[in-house]
């Protein structure tokens, strides 16, 4: 695995890897974290009710696109951007019998629209990954009605800190190298306003995990994270076979010791409203 772009571009081709982890949050999450998109969405509009345009920058399979259509019905337009064909795929499929919705493949980047063209702007789970974080918040803000709301989603310094700690532990009983910092340093609650063209605000939620299996817990990791961890030796399956099957081990002794597996994190927004 040449890179941890290629490791991201590999685990993003489609959306099975995205699935495996919303599902985890979905059916072992703990606190208010699992419901993020309802929250910010509910935010946006206390802010600026009835958006016309709505456009969802790094939309994957849809999150989002499902809370909006729940909240909101169908009157607002909603346009879903996205880099990876095969994320899009799902969301296409959902938007199949809505008029009022497309998927389009681009860059956060260099944004195809217009100046103000949208009442809501989000970019959630997904600035940790752009290259130029500062000028994909300038594009958002650029297409950004006045008087309209800019939000952005993302975790803490350093999510779900004990999932992380221990494939630390499983790569070093492997005797691979140290490797690079969570992708979560790079925007982050604490260090994400400094990105935006004006101060946002910024709300915090409590969440992790909680687990009484390993059997949840392991595929969580296998679905991305423990490829960080193994870094070029991802490649090997044999490999990466012992560091699930250790993983499992150690989680296994975690449970056997407390009753159960806590991961503890926070997600959260920002929240900014474009002068009028």
């Amino acid at each position: 695995m040449a890179s941890r772009e290629a490791a991201e571009a590999a685990q993003y081709a489609t959306d099975k890897n995205l699935q495996t982890r919303i599902d985890t949050h979905c059916r072992y999450g703990i606190g208010h974290g699992r419901d993020i998109f309802g929250q910010v969405t509910q935010a946006m509009a206390q802010v600026r009710a009835h958006p016309e345009r709505i456009l969802d920058v790094g939309a994957g399979n849809g999150n989002w696109y499902r809370v909006i259509r729940s909240e909101l019905g169908s009157g607002p337009s909603y346009s879903g951007l996205d880099q990876s064909e095969g994320m899009l795929a799902r969301l296409s499929r959902m938007m199949e019998d809505d008029p009022r919705g497309e998927a389009l493949l681009g860059d956060a980047q260099a944004l195809p629209w217009q100046d103000a063209t949208f009442a809501w702007v989000g970019l959630h789970f997904m600035l940790y990954h752009v290259s130029d974080i500062a000028r994909a918040l300038s594009e958002a803000y650029r297409v950004l009605q006045s008087g309209g709301v800019l939000t952005a989603c993302t975790n803490d310094h350093h999510p779900y800190r004990e999932l992380w700690e221990l494939g630390e532990q499983v790569a070093r009983d492997l005797g691979l190298p140290d490797l690079a910092p969570p992708m979560s340093e790079r925007f982050n609650l604490a260090n994400g306003a400094a990105f935006f063209p004006e101060r946002p605000l910024v709300h915090s939620v409590p969440g992790g995990f909680r687990f009484h299996r390993a059997e949840p817990a392991v595929r969580y990791m296998a679905s991305g994270p423990i490829l960080l961890h193994l870094g070029k030796a991802a490649d090997d399956p044999d490999l990466t076979a012992r560091a699930l099957k250790r993983l499992d081990e150690r989680i296994r002794e975690r449970i056997m010791r407390d009753g159960v597996f806590e991961v503890h994190s926070a997600s959260g927004y920002f929240l900014l409203k474009k002068p009028e």
